[in-house]
């Protein structure tokens, strides 16, 4: 699967993520399929079904969940994927990693697979724009001055 994979060209583009690996995005692409045929990162997320779900009926609003609707697949590898992002952004600086880790210092231990769906969330607009704009990961492009 990785020959064949090498030949697409989004694979330079997801490798050049800090913390992608050969597996990490043979995977992906194996469950994505054609990334730009997406018309947004939006749809991504509801694709994976990591999109939210809002209840609401009278004076009642439930707390927002994701809908879980999606390819069940894909979350937990993008899960697996935004924890390497994490281990490796202590040596490879990637804005992935930094958005977890800064949140997770921000907020209690219960708060983690929250912080983990935002970092997903984020992980998928990167490589949406990655992709469709045949880019390489650039952290300097990536990083918000503060």
């Amino acid at each position: 699967m990785t020959l064949i994979a090498k030949e697409l060209p989004e694979f330079r583009n997801l490798i050049s993520i800090p913390g992608f690996g050969k597996t990490t995005v043979v995977s992906l692409i194996a469950e994505f399929g054609d990334i730009r045929r997406f018309k947004s990162s939006n749809a991504m997320n509801a694709y994976v079904g990591i999109d939210f779900r809002h209840y609401e009926s009278g004076k009642f609003i439930a707390k927002d969940t994701i809908s879980k609707r999606g390819n069940a697949v894909a979350r937990k590898l993008l899960f697996r994927a935004v924890l390497n992002c994490t281990v490796v952004s202590y040596y490879h600086a990637n804005h992935i990693g930094d958005f977890y880790l800064e949140r997770k210092r921000q907020s209690s231990s219960l708060q983690t697979k929250k912080i983990a769906i935002g970092a997903m969330h984020r992980l998928i607009r990167t490589m949406y724009h990655l992709v469709k704009n045949d880019q390489l990961y650039d952290y300097t492009k990536s990083h918000i001055n503060r």
